[in-house]
Protein backbone atom coordinates (compact mmCIF):
# COMPACT_ATOMS: atom_id res chain seq x y z
CA UNK A 1 0.00 0.00 0.00
CA UNK A 2 1.19 3.39 -1.44
CA UNK A 3 2.02 5.80 2.71
CA UNK A 4 1.91 8.96 2.56
CA UNK A 5 5.69 11.20 1.73
CA UNK A 6 6.64 12.92 4.48
CA UNK A 7 5.68 17.03 5.48
CA UNK A 8 7.33 20.13 5.61
CA UNK A 9 6.57 23.03 7.25
CA UNK A 10 7.05 26.34 4.48
CA UNK A 11 7.52 30.31 5.28
CA UNK A 12 4.55 30.54 2.26
CA UNK A 13 2.21 27.70 3.32
CA UNK A 14 1.59 28.03 7.10
CA UNK A 15 0.20 24.48 7.21
CA UNK A 16 2.56 21.14 6.51
CA UNK A 17 2.73 20.14 2.78
CA UNK A 18 3.53 16.68 1.40
CA UNK A 19 6.83 16.71 0.07
CA UNK A 20 6.83 16.05 -3.83
CA UNK A 21 7.88 12.57 -5.06
CA UNK A 22 9.84 12.00 -8.54
CA UNK A 23 8.26 10.69 -11.27
CA UNK A 24 7.66 10.48 -15.07
CA UNK A 25 5.58 9.95 -17.89
CA UNK A 26 5.87 9.37 -21.77
CA UNK A 27 3.76 10.97 -24.24
CA UNK A 28 4.43 7.96 -26.56
CA UNK A 29 3.46 8.99 -30.38
CA UNK A 30 2.86 6.21 -32.95
CA UNK A 31 3.83 5.51 -36.10
CA UNK A 32 0.86 7.97 -37.28
CA UNK A 33 1.10 10.28 -34.95
CA UNK A 34 -0.68 9.50 -32.40
CA UNK A 35 -1.06 9.59 -28.57
CA UNK A 36 -1.50 6.42 -26.54
CA UNK A 37 -3.85 7.33 -23.21
CA UNK A 38 -4.42 4.52 -20.44
CA UNK A 39 -7.76 4.91 -17.95
CA UNK A 40 -7.01 4.61 -14.70
CA UNK A 41 -9.31 2.32 -12.56
CA UNK A 42 -12.40 3.69 -10.34
CA UNK A 43 -9.83 2.85 -7.03
CA UNK A 44 -7.06 4.35 -8.10
CA UNK A 45 -5.96 7.13 -5.22
CA UNK A 46 -4.61 9.50 -8.13
CA UNK A 47 -6.25 10.23 -11.18
CA UNK A 48 -9.47 7.73 -10.33
CA UNK A 49 -11.28 6.60 -13.97
CA UNK A 50 -8.94 9.90 -16.07
CA UNK A 51 -7.40 9.04 -19.27
CA UNK A 52 -3.41 9.70 -18.38
CA UNK A 53 0.25 9.20 -20.19
CA UNK A 54 1.79 5.90 -19.09
CA UNK A 55 4.06 6.31 -16.24
CA UNK A 56 4.88 6.34 -12.58
CA UNK A 57 6.98 7.12 -9.24
CA UNK A 58 10.80 6.47 -9.98
CA UNK A 59 12.03 3.32 -7.83
CA UNK A 60 15.87 3.80 -6.94
CA UNK A 61 15.97 -0.03 -7.32
CA UNK A 62 14.80 -0.08 -10.84
CA UNK A 63 15.57 3.20 -12.08
CA UNK A 64 19.02 4.16 -10.26
CA UNK A 65 19.22 6.72 -7.65
CA UNK A 66 18.43 10.60 -8.33
CA UNK A 67 21.90 13.32 -7.40
CA UNK A 68 19.80 14.72 -4.80
CA UNK A 69 16.66 13.53 -2.66
CA UNK A 70 16.05 17.12 -1.10
CA UNK A 71 13.03 17.94 -3.10
CA UNK A 72 13.91 21.90 -1.84
CA UNK A 73 17.39 21.34 -4.09
CA UNK A 74 17.06 22.21 -8.03
CA UNK A 75 18.87 19.19 -9.06
CA UNK A 76 16.02 16.94 -7.24
CA UNK A 77 13.43 18.28 -10.12
CA UNK A 78 16.19 18.29 -13.05
CA UNK A 79 15.87 15.90 -15.81
CA UNK A 80 18.27 12.87 -15.36
CA UNK A 81 18.78 9.52 -15.59
CA UNK A 82 16.81 7.66 -13.20
CA UNK A 83 14.14 9.43 -14.38
CA UNK A 84 14.45 8.55 -18.14
CA UNK A 85 14.76 4.96 -16.72
CA UNK A 86 11.42 4.95 -15.01
CA UNK A 87 9.52 6.07 -17.93
CA UNK A 88 10.90 3.47 -20.03
CA UNK A 89 10.29 0.97 -16.63
CA UNK A 90 6.83 2.33 -16.41
CA UNK A 91 5.30 2.26 -20.11
CA UNK A 92 6.73 -1.25 -20.69
CA UNK A 93 4.74 -2.38 -17.24
CA UNK A 94 1.80 -0.25 -18.03
CA UNK A 95 0.82 -0.60 -21.80
CA UNK A 96 3.46 -3.66 -22.89
CA UNK A 97 4.95 -1.43 -25.24
CA UNK A 98 8.85 -1.95 -24.72
CA UNK A 99 10.90 1.34 -25.80
CA UNK A 100 14.44 -0.42 -26.06
CA UNK A 101 17.36 -0.75 -28.42
CA UNK A 102 19.84 -3.53 -28.94
CA UNK A 103 23.07 -3.05 -27.82
CA UNK A 104 25.62 -1.27 -29.54
CA UNK A 105 27.52 -3.56 -31.91
CA UNK A 106 30.98 -4.16 -31.14
CA UNK A 107 32.28 -2.57 -34.81
CA UNK A 108 30.69 0.46 -33.24
CA UNK A 109 27.56 0.28 -34.63
CA UNK A 110 24.43 0.98 -32.96
CA UNK A 111 21.45 -1.55 -32.70
CA UNK A 112 18.57 -0.96 -33.63
CA UNK A 113 14.87 -0.80 -31.67
CA UNK A 114 13.67 -4.12 -30.48
CA UNK A 115 10.00 -3.13 -31.14
CA UNK A 116 6.51 -2.95 -29.79
CA UNK A 117 3.63 -4.74 -28.94
CA UNK A 118 3.66 -8.60 -29.40
CA UNK A 119 6.32 -8.82 -32.18
CA UNK A 120 9.67 -8.57 -30.17
CA UNK A 121 10.94 -10.08 -33.32
CA UNK A 122 9.88 -13.28 -32.54
CA UNK A 123 11.70 -13.43 -29.09
CA UNK A 124 8.88 -13.40 -26.97
CA UNK A 125 5.27 -14.03 -27.07
CA UNK A 126 2.49 -12.23 -25.29
CA UNK A 127 1.88 -14.37 -22.48
CA UNK A 128 5.89 -14.10 -21.16
CA UNK A 129 5.32 -10.55 -21.73
CA UNK A 130 2.50 -9.61 -19.51
CA UNK A 131 4.32 -12.47 -17.18
CA UNK A 132 7.40 -10.27 -16.75
CA UNK A 133 5.61 -7.17 -16.40
CA UNK A 134 4.12 -7.87 -13.38
CA UNK A 135 6.94 -9.51 -12.27
CA UNK A 136 8.77 -6.06 -12.82
CA UNK A 137 5.80 -3.98 -11.39
CA UNK A 138 6.07 -6.16 -8.05
CA UNK A 139 10.27 -5.63 -7.74
CA UNK A 140 10.57 -9.42 -8.22
CA UNK A 141 12.39 -8.65 -11.66
CA UNK A 142 15.14 -5.55 -11.74
CA UNK A 143 13.83 -4.67 -15.53
CA UNK A 144 17.70 -3.12 -16.62
CA UNK A 145 19.10 -6.88 -15.46
CA UNK A 146 15.89 -8.47 -17.87
CA UNK A 147 17.05 -6.23 -20.88
CA UNK A 148 20.68 -6.79 -20.25
CA UNK A 149 20.26 -10.70 -20.47
CA UNK A 150 18.43 -10.47 -23.54
CA UNK A 151 21.47 -7.97 -25.25
CA UNK A 152 19.07 -4.80 -24.95
CA UNK A 153 19.36 -1.21 -23.24
CA UNK A 154 16.53 1.29 -22.93
CA UNK A 155 16.31 4.11 -25.15
CA UNK A 156 16.20 6.66 -22.96
CA UNK A 157 18.19 8.77 -25.33
CA UNK A 158 15.08 9.06 -27.40
CA UNK A 159 13.12 11.14 -24.59
CA UNK A 160 12.16 14.48 -25.42
CA UNK A 161 11.96 16.59 -22.41
CA UNK A 162 8.41 18.24 -22.70
CA UNK A 163 7.48 20.13 -19.24
CA UNK A 164 7.77 19.33 -15.69
CA UNK A 165 4.68 19.19 -13.15
CA UNK A 166 4.74 19.67 -9.62
CA UNK A 167 1.85 18.84 -7.59
CA UNK A 168 0.25 22.16 -5.92
CA UNK A 169 1.48 22.12 -2.51
CA UNK A 170 -2.33 22.21 -1.23
CA UNK A 171 -3.00 18.37 -2.37
CA UNK A 172 -2.01 15.30 0.12
CA UNK A 173 0.09 13.86 -1.80
CA UNK A 174 2.53 15.43 -4.82
CA UNK A 175 4.85 14.66 -7.39
CA UNK A 176 7.38 16.17 -9.16
CA UNK A 177 6.57 14.77 -13.03
CA UNK A 178 9.30 14.36 -15.92
CA UNK A 179 7.01 14.27 -19.21
CA UNK A 180 8.79 12.65 -22.51
CA UNK A 181 8.08 12.90 -25.76
CA UNK A 182 8.90 9.50 -27.62
CA UNK A 183 8.40 9.27 -30.84
CA UNK A 184 8.15 5.69 -32.73
CA UNK A 185 10.06 5.17 -35.70
CA UNK A 186 8.05 5.61 -39.05
CA UNK A 187 8.16 2.88 -41.67
CA UNK A 188 11.50 3.43 -44.01
CA UNK A 189 13.44 1.91 -46.61
CA UNK A 190 16.39 0.63 -44.27
CA UNK A 191 15.80 -2.10 -41.97
CA UNK A 192 17.62 -0.75 -39.29
CA UNK A 193 16.38 2.90 -38.70
CA UNK A 194 17.63 4.65 -35.11
CA UNK A 195 16.05 8.32 -35.30
CA UNK A 196 12.60 8.59 -33.47
CA UNK A 197 11.86 10.61 -35.99
CA UNK A 198 12.33 7.81 -38.77
CA UNK A 199 15.15 8.68 -40.88
CA UNK A 200 18.09 9.77 -39.84
CA UNK A 201 17.75 13.95 -39.81
CA UNK A 202 20.83 14.81 -41.70
CA UNK A 203 19.29 12.93 -44.75
CA UNK A 204 16.27 13.95 -46.75
CA UNK A 205 13.36 11.67 -46.90
CA UNK A 206 14.14 10.66 -50.80
CA UNK A 207 17.35 9.25 -49.66
CA UNK A 208 15.38 6.65 -46.94
CA UNK A 209 11.83 5.80 -49.19
CA UNK A 210 12.04 5.55 -53.11
CA UNK A 211 9.47 7.79 -54.58
CA UNK A 212 7.60 4.81 -56.04
CA UNK A 213 7.24 3.26 -52.56
CA UNK A 214 3.71 2.51 -50.70
CA UNK A 215 4.31 2.43 -47.21
CA UNK A 216 2.04 0.58 -44.62
CA UNK A 217 2.23 2.48 -41.51
CA UNK A 218 0.65 1.12 -38.54
CA UNK A 219 -1.42 3.49 -36.86
CA UNK A 220 -1.56 2.27 -33.55
CA UNK A 221 1.05 0.09 -32.14
CA UNK A 222 -0.57 -2.97 -29.73
CA UNK A 223 -0.56 -1.36 -26.62
CA UNK A 224 -2.42 -3.36 -23.90
CA UNK A 225 -3.56 -2.92 -20.60
CA UNK A 226 -1.90 -4.22 -17.05
CA UNK A 227 -4.84 -6.54 -16.58
CA UNK A 228 -6.98 -4.25 -14.14
CA UNK A 229 -4.24 -3.32 -11.68
CA UNK A 230 -3.81 0.16 -12.44
CA UNK A 231 -5.58 0.48 -15.82
CA UNK A 232 -8.72 -0.79 -17.49
CA UNK A 233 -7.91 0.54 -21.18
CA UNK A 234 -5.47 1.51 -23.48
CA UNK A 235 -5.55 3.44 -26.59
CA UNK A 236 -4.12 5.58 -29.37
CA UNK A 237 -6.19 8.29 -30.99
CA UNK A 238 -4.80 11.53 -32.04
CA UNK A 239 -5.13 14.87 -29.82
CA UNK A 240 -7.95 16.29 -31.25
CA UNK A 241 -9.86 13.16 -30.77
CA UNK A 242 -9.12 12.83 -27.38
CA UNK A 243 -9.81 16.64 -26.76
CA UNK A 244 -12.90 15.86 -28.09
CA UNK A 245 -13.98 12.56 -26.05
CA UNK A 246 -13.26 15.17 -23.16
CA UNK A 247 -15.40 17.86 -23.99
CA UNK A 248 -18.10 15.68 -24.53
CA UNK A 249 -17.70 13.77 -21.39
CA UNK A 250 -16.77 10.47 -22.31
CA UNK A 251 -13.16 10.68 -21.01
CA UNK A 252 -11.74 12.55 -18.01
CA UNK A 253 -8.78 14.41 -18.75
CA UNK A 254 -7.12 16.21 -15.59
CA UNK A 255 -5.92 19.75 -16.58
CA UNK A 256 -2.07 18.76 -17.31
CA UNK A 257 -2.95 16.09 -20.04
CA UNK A 258 -5.31 18.33 -21.25
CA UNK A 259 -2.97 21.21 -21.86
CA UNK A 260 -0.62 18.79 -22.89
CA UNK A 261 -2.81 17.26 -25.77
CA UNK A 262 -4.17 20.62 -26.65
CA UNK A 263 -0.25 21.64 -27.08
CA UNK A 264 0.19 18.64 -29.75
CA UNK A 265 -3.10 19.27 -31.71
CA UNK A 266 -1.67 22.24 -32.84
CA UNK A 267 0.66 19.45 -34.83
CA UNK A 268 -0.21 16.32 -34.72
CA UNK A 269 -3.29 15.74 -36.87
CA UNK A 270 -5.03 12.88 -39.36
CA UNK A 271 -3.54 13.19 -42.73
CA UNK A 272 -5.49 14.44 -45.74
CA UNK A 273 -7.60 12.06 -47.71
CA UNK A 274 -4.86 12.83 -50.38
CA UNK A 275 -2.19 12.27 -48.55
CA UNK A 276 -3.37 8.36 -48.39
CA UNK A 277 -4.50 5.51 -50.70
CA UNK A 278 -8.09 5.77 -51.95
CA UNK A 279 -8.62 1.98 -50.99
CA UNK A 280 -7.38 2.79 -47.62
CA UNK A 281 -9.95 3.41 -44.22
CA UNK A 282 -9.49 6.68 -42.31
CA UNK A 283 -5.80 6.48 -40.68
CA UNK A 284 -7.26 7.35 -37.30
CA UNK A 285 -9.83 4.50 -37.30
CA UNK A 286 -7.51 1.29 -38.67
CA UNK A 287 -4.86 -0.69 -37.19
CA UNK A 288 -2.79 -0.10 -40.44
CA UNK A 289 -3.34 2.08 -43.75
CA UNK A 290 -0.94 2.32 -46.90
CA UNK A 291 0.26 5.79 -47.62
CA UNK A 292 2.22 7.72 -50.09
CA UNK A 293 5.66 8.80 -49.59
CA UNK A 294 3.91 12.28 -49.28
CA UNK A 295 2.34 11.20 -45.98
CA UNK A 296 4.92 9.61 -44.78
CA UNK A 297 6.72 13.16 -45.50
CA UNK A 298 3.71 15.05 -43.98
CA UNK A 299 3.99 12.90 -40.61
CA UNK A 300 7.75 13.67 -40.78
CA UNK A 301 7.04 17.53 -41.05
CA UNK A 302 4.61 16.92 -37.93
CA UNK A 303 7.18 15.67 -35.86
CA UNK A 304 10.14 17.96 -36.97
CA UNK A 305 7.24 21.09 -36.22
CA UNK A 306 6.73 19.55 -32.13
CA UNK A 307 10.49 19.73 -32.02
CA UNK A 308 10.95 23.04 -32.77
CA UNK A 309 7.79 24.20 -30.95
CA UNK A 310 9.43 22.13 -27.66
CA UNK A 311 12.40 24.42 -28.02
CA UNK A 312 10.05 27.57 -28.47
CA UNK A 313 9.34 29.64 -25.82
CA UNK A 314 10.82 31.10 -22.46
CA UNK A 315 11.78 28.97 -21.18
CA UNK A 316 11.39 26.61 -23.99
CA UNK A 317 8.92 23.85 -23.19
CA UNK A 318 11.57 21.19 -22.40
CA UNK A 319 12.08 23.36 -19.77
CA UNK A 320 8.90 25.11 -17.98
CA UNK A 321 8.23 24.01 -14.79
CA UNK A 322 4.66 24.03 -14.01
CA UNK A 323 2.59 24.06 -10.87
CA UNK A 324 -0.84 25.15 -11.07
CA UNK A 325 -2.24 27.62 -8.92
CA UNK A 326 -5.86 29.09 -9.31
CA UNK A 327 -6.45 32.36 -9.71
CA UNK A 328 -9.18 35.19 -9.90
CA UNK A 329 -8.57 37.25 -12.78
CA UNK A 330 -10.11 40.65 -12.45
CA UNK A 331 -12.38 39.81 -15.43
CA UNK A 332 -13.74 36.45 -17.13
CA UNK A 333 -15.25 37.68 -20.61
CA UNK A 334 -15.04 35.58 -22.84
CA UNK A 335 -15.50 36.06 -26.61
CA UNK A 336 -17.23 32.96 -28.00
CA UNK A 337 -13.87 30.30 -27.61
CA UNK A 338 -15.59 27.09 -26.86
CA UNK A 339 -15.96 25.89 -30.44
CA UNK A 340 -12.35 27.73 -31.30
CA UNK A 341 -10.56 25.44 -33.68
CA UNK A 342 -8.14 23.38 -31.41
CA UNK A 343 -7.75 21.00 -34.22
CA UNK A 344 -10.81 19.35 -34.33
CA UNK A 345 -11.91 21.60 -37.62
CA UNK A 346 -14.84 22.45 -35.26
CA UNK A 347 -16.91 25.77 -36.63
CA UNK A 348 -18.31 28.43 -34.66
CA UNK A 349 -22.25 27.75 -32.86
CA UNK A 350 -24.94 30.08 -32.47
CA UNK A 351 -24.92 33.42 -30.56
CA UNK A 352 -27.49 31.76 -27.73
CA UNK A 353 -25.33 29.43 -27.17
CA UNK A 354 -22.25 31.95 -27.25
CA UNK A 355 -23.90 33.18 -24.69
CA UNK A 356 -24.39 30.75 -22.63
CA UNK A 357 -20.74 29.70 -22.64
CA UNK A 358 -19.81 32.80 -21.60
CA UNK A 359 -21.78 32.93 -18.63
CA UNK A 360 -20.17 29.64 -17.47
CA UNK A 361 -17.05 30.87 -18.00
CA UNK A 362 -16.77 33.03 -14.60
CA UNK A 363 -18.07 29.57 -12.95
CA UNK A 364 -14.88 27.77 -13.99
CA UNK A 365 -11.64 28.08 -11.85
CA UNK A 366 -8.78 29.50 -13.72
CA UNK A 367 -5.28 27.68 -13.62
CA UNK A 368 -2.56 30.17 -13.93
CA UNK A 369 0.38 28.16 -15.42
CA UNK A 370 3.51 30.00 -14.54
CA UNK A 371 4.32 28.95 -11.56
CA UNK A 372 7.09 26.27 -10.78
CA UNK A 373 6.29 25.11 -7.26
CA UNK A 374 7.20 26.51 -3.58
CA UNK A 375 10.59 24.11 -3.73
CA UNK A 376 11.83 26.13 -6.72
CA UNK A 377 10.63 29.54 -5.91
CA UNK A 378 14.19 31.98 -6.28
CA UNK A 379 15.42 29.05 -8.23
CA UNK A 380 15.24 30.47 -12.22
CA UNK A 381 12.55 27.58 -13.39
CA UNK A 382 8.99 28.49 -14.56
CA UNK A 383 6.25 27.77 -16.41
CA UNK A 384 3.90 29.02 -19.07
CA UNK A 385 3.17 32.46 -18.48
CA UNK A 386 1.38 32.89 -21.81
CA UNK A 387 -1.44 30.36 -21.42
CA UNK A 388 -3.90 29.48 -18.43
CA UNK A 389 -6.48 26.54 -17.77
CA UNK A 390 -10.00 26.94 -17.67
CA UNK A 391 -11.95 23.96 -15.63
CA UNK A 392 -15.03 23.18 -13.22
CA UNK A 393 -13.87 20.77 -10.68
CA UNK A 394 -16.27 17.96 -9.59
CA UNK A 395 -16.84 14.76 -7.72
CA UNK A 396 -16.61 13.08 -10.48
CA UNK A 397 -12.90 14.99 -11.87
CA UNK A 398 -12.74 17.75 -13.57
CA UNK A 399 -15.39 18.72 -16.65
CA UNK A 400 -15.09 21.73 -18.99
CA UNK A 401 -11.84 22.12 -19.67
CA UNK A 402 -10.12 24.27 -21.86
CA UNK A 403 -6.84 26.67 -22.45
CA UNK A 404 -7.14 30.38 -23.38
CA UNK A 405 -3.94 33.03 -23.97
CA UNK A 406 -3.46 34.68 -20.44
CA UNK A 407 -4.92 37.63 -19.35
CA UNK A 408 -4.73 41.27 -20.88
CA UNK A 409 -4.19 44.45 -19.47
CA UNK A 410 -7.67 44.26 -18.65
CA UNK A 411 -7.80 41.33 -16.97
CA UNK A 412 -9.87 39.35 -20.17
CA UNK A 413 -9.16 35.97 -20.93
CA UNK A 414 -8.84 35.81 -24.44
CA UNK A 415 -9.66 33.14 -26.85
CA UNK A 416 -7.70 30.14 -28.35
CA UNK A 417 -5.94 30.60 -31.52
CA UNK A 418 -5.08 28.50 -34.29
CA UNK A 419 -1.23 27.99 -34.39
CA UNK A 420 -1.55 29.12 -37.63
CA UNK A 421 -1.98 32.82 -36.54
CA UNK A 422 1.19 32.75 -34.39
CA UNK A 423 2.85 34.32 -37.25
CA UNK A 424 1.37 37.63 -36.41
CA UNK A 425 2.57 36.56 -32.70
CA UNK A 426 5.58 37.47 -30.49
CA UNK A 427 8.17 34.93 -30.37
CA UNK A 428 6.60 33.40 -27.49
CA UNK A 429 3.11 32.44 -29.26
CA UNK A 430 1.04 35.55 -27.59
CA UNK A 431 -0.13 38.52 -29.39
CA UNK A 432 1.89 41.50 -29.14
CA UNK A 433 0.73 43.73 -25.75
CA UNK A 434 -1.41 41.27 -24.28
CA UNK A 435 0.38 39.97 -21.26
Amino acid sequence: MESLPPRTISPHHPNPRAAPRPSASVILISPANQILLLQRVRTSRAFASAHVFPGGLVEPAQDGALRSTAPQDRAFHDDAGPYRNAAVRECFEESGILLARRRRRRNGGEGGLVGWGVQWDGKMEERERDEVRGQIRDGKVRFRDWLEERGWVADVENLIPFTRWLTPATMPRRYSTQMYLYFMPLPSSSPDTTSSLGSDSSSSSSSVIPSTTTITIPTTATATPDGGVEHVSARFLHPASWLSLCRSGSVILFPPQYYILHLLSQFLRPLAPLAATTTSPPINTTTTTHVKESGLQLLQQQRQAVLAFVDSGSPPFREKCISPLVVCPRACRVESSAEANDGSGSGSSSSSNSSSRNSSDSDRSVLALDHPGPELEGSGRSGDAERVVLVRFTKTGPRELDVRWRADDDGVLMPRQEESERGRRGPGGITKGKL
